[in-house]
């Protein structure tokens, strides 16, 4: 499947990523155990009606580990989240 995109985050500093955004992909990230997260296998997609900046999460190869070691590393690794994960309005 392939989506229409601007590219990936590589391409944009983490200053200029919603926090809305960046919310709910650690939100889905947290709910699959995803241990391959990173900044070359999230897209950018700029809406052109407002130019508002979407993160779309592709690549999950390495998802709800099989061993409790994996996943609390998972864990670890996801919690020092600095803001409160929110994807309310």
């Amino acid at each position: 499947m392939f989506m229409e995109n601007n590219g990936s985050c590589e391409d944009m500093g983490p200053g200029d990523f919603p926090v809305k955004e960046v919310h709910k992909i650690s939100l889905l990230g947290m709910q699959l155990a995803n241990a391959d997260r990173h900044v070359g296998n999230i897209l950018i997609v700029k809406e052109e009606e407002n130019d508002q900046v979407v993160l779309i999460p592709i690549d999950h190869g390495y998802y709800l580990p099989t061993s409790v070691t994996a996943m609390f590393k998972v864990m670890k690794d996801i919690l020092p989240i600095p803001e409160t994960l929110s994807i309310g309005g």
